[in-house]
């Protein structure tokens, strides 16, 4: 049977940071990973490129039932450690807008420098093994499905059930249950938003800079501006995916959600009015709202106030043009559903801060487990805060389960 200090439950982003701090501090140190490779997921990240952190960090950035769980970890490893630590593997850093990528823009080289510093540090790594049991004896025995290992300490990095392309399949979960941790209900975050709307037909491929007002239950829960890409059966780009863990929770408990996008926010309502007087009156309802927001949503904004896209400005009534008001302040989109893990960035939910200790995290119920990554109940918004809170809480996972007694 082999022995180890630290055993590693999972090669992604944070398992890999846990692994690299744990064995720079001394200790000898073990990875299982299912897949064939480390860092798979990291290779879909920012489209490819990896957007690994971002020069705007803080717990606003942050989701969870308690976002202040990341401050210590933040504190103890921050963005600016992440790009000289980058540095230091060999990935020079590509600054947009504070969002960090690789020079190269490519993720797989992120992959290759990690890969290469795990080999470089001696760490041991079994790829394609599945855990079978974990006893608490002598430390853990840990049954794999070609091995079993004895740990003194074990930090799960799992990730939780987004990506499920990447083997994020939740099969360790009944481990971490049996060791008498607890689950925040989990659900897909940072993914489209589905709506069985039809007029979405006519406008996929669309996109528009809006504000997005999420309502469950005609009550207010969420609010951003951004890029929307319109789909046919729903909504994408940033926004949407802001908005999604939201979405994913209010309709888990069956209530009725409801987007409301400002198709205008920036631009005074009174120069939208003023488009449909004066000068203007010749012109149709639609060609009057062009150049002001894309003529395919000009057209469907006026069909939803319910008229004909080519009447006259001069014939519409001072209702009309107050519906047509509503639809570009506020225009309705209906939510089903989101897409599936399958097909989402991260997900929401996770094991409960409240049973980790935040400062090194480990378990507050059995000592020598330390959590890290998406698994704990902390996801982060779009723009490399799921990465960085990988780096932060492996770092800060592996550091404290080096030390030995």
């Amino acid at each position: 049977m082999k022995s180890t200090d630290v055993l590693i439950v999972g090669g992604g982003a944070s398992g890999i940071m846990a692994a690299l701090t744990a064995a720079k501090s001394g200790a000898d140190v073990t990875i299982v990973e299912h897949n064939d490779m480390l860092g798979r997921k990291i290779l879909s990240t920012g489209n490819g490129k990896c957007n690994y952190t971002n020069k705007k960090m803080g717990e606003e950035f942050y989701r969870g039932s308690n976002p202040a769980f990341v401050n210590s970890a933040l504190s103890q490893f921050n963005e600016i450690d992440t790009i000289e630590h980058f540095k230091e593997i060999g990935i020079y850093p590509k600054e947009k807008n504070g969002y960090m990528y690789p020079y190269s823009e490519q993720a797989s080289s992120v992959v290759t420098c990690l890969t290469e510093a795990v080999r470089n540090r001696g760490i041991h790594v079994y790829l394609n093994e599945n855990i079978s049991d974990i006893r608490k004896e002598d430390g853990f025995i840990v049954t794999l499905s070609k091995r079993e290992i004895n740990a003194k300490r074990i930090i799960f990095a799992t990730g939780l059930l987004a990506g499920r392309k990447s083997g994020c399949d939740g099969s360790a979960f009944q481990y971490i249950e049996k060791l008498g941790h607890t689950f925040i209900d989990i659900v897909p975050a940072l993914v489209h938003l589905k709506s069985e709307d039809s007029f979405l037909r006519e406008l996929a491929g669309n996109r528009a800079e809006i504000k997005l007002t999420l309502y469950e239950n005609s009550e207010a829960v969420f609010e951003d501006r951004g890029e929307a890409l319109f789909l046919e059966n729903g909504l994408s780009g940033i926004v949407s995916f802001q908005a999604s863990r939201y979405v994913s929770y209010a309709l888990k408990k069956g209530s009725k959600v409801v987007v409301s996008l400002n198709l205008v926010p920036d631009v005074d309502i009174e120069e939208v009015v003023s488009r449909f007087k004066g000068d203007n009156f010749y012109k149709s309802a639609k060609t009057a709202l062009i150049g002001l927001i894309p003529d395919k949503i000009a057209e469907c904004v006026i069909k939803n106030a319910g008229l004909d896209p080519d009447t006259i400005c001069m014939d519409l009534k001072n209702g009309d043009i107050d519906r047509i008001i509503k639809w570009v302040e506020s225009f309705k989109v209906n939510i089903s559903g989101t897409r599936s893990f399958e097909d989402a960035q991260v997900a929401a939910g996770g094991v409960d801060t409240n049973e980790i200790n935040e400062d090194t995290m480990e378990s507050k119920i059995v000592l020598g487990v330390y959590f890290a990554g998406e698994l704990i109940d902390i996801d982060g918004m779009c723009g490399g805060y799921n990465l960085q809170w990988a780096w932060s809480s492996g770092y800060v996972a592996g550091l404290n389960a080096a030390k030995v007694e």
